[in-house]
């Protein structure tokens, strides 16, 4: 081997082992599968996680964009976690942007140091309510994300997302008399109906 080529294998062996660790973001769903009733209410969990634990990367403002089956669930609620700052410390907002489609927002606007004191790698972002309105499977998948980062990472601020998770919710029919309570009245007015039950 030439010296040349044995120079350039050592460079990028040192400069894999200098090398930042990677992390995998991923955004997911949860749970994966729900079920309710037709009139019931669902609550969707919007879950990060491959941030750094208590250090960069971390996570100051999202906005994503959730899809949904507008003819089966109806939107009604969102709660957001406290990883980016409670009250006066962070914006958060979640409204339809369209039918089946929600704007869930947030921007903290804590410095870096307290937001990785807060941030472990994996938390919750927000939690989404809906309530079923027909009987059907919901498919809700995340359509677009930003995520960004305020601390001074190389490469800018914005924080990619490697893997989305998806979930569905199947609504059920609001449930039927039982054929045992249909077949028990059926007996009663045969039997003479009201009456028999006052005679005895």
């Amino acid at each position: 081997m030439s010296r040349m080529r044995m120079r350039l294998l050592w460079i990028g062996l040192v400069g894999i082992l200098l090398a930042p660790e990677a992390r995998a973001v991923s955004l997911a769903l949860t749970p994966v599968s729900s079920l309710a009733a037709v009139g019931g209410n669902v609550a969707i969990a919007i879950e990060i996680s491959g941030l750094g634990d208590h250090t960069t990367p971390t996570l100051s403002s999202f906005d994503l964009d959730i899809s949904f089956d507008p003819t089966l669930l109806s939107f009604q609620s969102a709660t957001f976690g406290s990883a980016l700052g409670t009250g006066f410390d962070v914006f958060t907002s979640a409204a339809p942007i369209g039918p089946g489609s929600i704007d869930v927002a947030a921007a903290s606007l804590l410095d870096s140091t307290t937001l990785d004191a807060s941030q472990p790698g994996s938390f919750t972002l927000a939690t989404l309510i809906f309530q079923a309105i027909a009987p059907g499977v919901s498919p809700l998948a995340i359509a677009d994300a930003i995520l960004a980062d305020t601390s001074s990472i190389p490469g800018g601020n914005q924080i990619f997302v490697d893997s989305f998770g998806a979930a569905s919710v199947t609504v059920a029919p609001i449930p039927e008399p039982t054929a045992l309570l249909v077949f028990a009245a059926g007996v009663l007015l045969v039997r003479g109906g009201p009456g028999y039950l006052r005679k005895r």
